[in-house]
């Protein structure tokens, strides 16, 4: 095959593939809860200063080894550049409300004090975050800081302002919440 004849295969192949959108950059924003399920007092050390700092470090080790929680739907893809152009993961701790008595009042102390986490991959081929992955790379950490397993919702993708008015809704954290970024 002569030059120009690779040349010319080789721009109808891109067109090909521009018009399937391979390679183009995509946006996956996934919303999920990571909860304890563990009260501030059950046992000495459960201050609600080490149930916020344990929270912490499993979403900062959730960041750092977030390639294990996605599935790259092409087999030859990979974590890494070109496909994965850009990882940012967001947090924000709160405690919730707690269970609403038969009265209809919330307990004063509140319920358990969890973690909203938004991890956003900016990519060029087509990814999931798969539950299974994520709670066979979080459950040890859970085991690991509070002697059970952690709760850990599934996963869902969602608008950057869902996320903003579902963090809200904390009669604890109104208007006081803080999202921490993590970029990877």
């Amino acid at each position: 095959m002569k030059k120009k004849d690779l040349v010319a295969r080789l721009n109808v192949l891109e067109e090909e593939s521009r018009r399937r959108g391979d390679g183009k950059v995509k946006f996956s924003k996934w919303n999920i809860t990571l909860n304890p399920n563990t009260h501030t007092g059950v046992l000495p050390q459960y201050t609600e200063e080490y149930i916020k700092n344990s929270l912490i470090d499993i979403i900062i080790y959730l960041a750092d080894n977030l390639e294990e929680a996605i599935v790259f739907n092409n087999p030859d893809h990979e974590w890494y550049k070109p496909y994965i152009v850009n990882v940012k993961v967001r947090y924000a701790i709160e405690q919730g409300e707690g269970r609403r008595k038969k009265d209809g009042s919330y307990p004063d102390k509140g319920g358990f004090i969890h973690a909203h986490v938004r991890i956003e991959v900016t990519h060029r081929s087509n990814i999931t975050l798969s539950y299974g992955r994520l709670s066979k790379l979080l459950q040890p950490r859970f085991e690991e800081e509070y002697g059970k397993k952690g709760w850990i919702s599934t996963p869902r993708l969602v608008s950057e302002d869902q996320t903003e008015r579902y963090i809200t809704k904390s009669k604890y954290y109104k208007k006081g919440y803080k999202w921490v970024t993590l970029v990877r």
